[in-house]
């Protein structure tokens, strides 16, 4: 009985499941790149300091 209820909901709400479902793995996709993306930025960054100081001795 409590199965039939669930699977009842399940199909009910099956959109917004999956809408939710996507919405989580676009966001972590998304925290990843950005963490790569300011992993990158930090290292041109330090490298860009590194030539100045080099530079100006």
């Amino acid at each position: 009985m409590a199965l039939d209820v669930i699977i009842a909901d399940f199909d009910k709400y099956k959109v917004y499941l999956g809408a939710g479902l996507v919405f989580i793995i676009l966001t972590i996709g998304g925290v990843i790149k950005y963490r790569r993306y300011i992993k990158e930025k930090r290292k041109k960054i330090g490298l860009f300091l590194s030539y100045k100081v080099f530079k100006n001795k």
